[in-house]
């Protein structure tokens, strides 16, 4: 069964604003739909699918390095008090 969230939801696990879900949704960047009540939904394996992810995908463990991405490795000599 496909689940759905709520565009509150979606924010959540994006770490987006609600506001910001929306506006995705609005422009096309990102599917989503009303549902019988009015309630702007999205279905999360979209979701997954934006946030460029698969369920295999977070199985693997990152190959990310200092080499491949130098912004997110820092080195201790670099921090005041190290």
């Amino acid at each position: 069964m496909e689940e759905f969230l709520t565009a509150k939801e979606a924010a959540e696990v994006l770490g987006f604003s609600k506001s910001t879900i929306m506006r995705r949704v609005k422009s096309g960047e990102l599917k989503g739909r009303k549902d019988d009540d009015g309630i702007w939904t999205v279905l999360r394996k979209d979701l997954d699918e934006y946030r460029g992810c698969t369920p295999e995908a977070d199985e693997k463990p990152s190959e990310e390095t200092a080499e491949t991405n130098p912004s997110r490795f820092i080195m201790n000599d670099h921090i005041p008090g190290y």
